[in-house]
């Protein structure tokens, strides 16, 4: 697919708010555009999946800066409702 679709339908799974779309979003945190790695992460922030957190935790070390930084925010803001789950 192209970039504007692999964005589109990256955003789409986790705007929906559906946990079965988080093993798609960890997949496309390894796609080789960096706006698509982006929206995956945030969109995995939406979902608030507890088993996204070991690629997001790669991610947040071993990514473009960016990526990094949104990897981590998501992280950041995951870990409150983790201790509740």
């Amino acid at each position: 697919f192209h970039t504007p679709i692999r964005l589109t339908y990256t955003w789409c799974a986790g705007v929906n708010s559906d946990r079965t779309a988080t093993p798609f979003l960890v997949k496309q945190l390894a796609d080789q555009n960096l706006r698509v790695r982006i929206k995956a992460a945030r969109a995995l922030g939406v979902l608030r999946d507890p088993a996204a957190l070991p690629a997001l935790t790669v991610m947040s070390t071993n990514d473009h800066h960016y990526a990094q930084v949104a990897a981590q925010a998501v992280i950041a803001d995951m870990a409150p409702s983790i201790r509740k789950d």
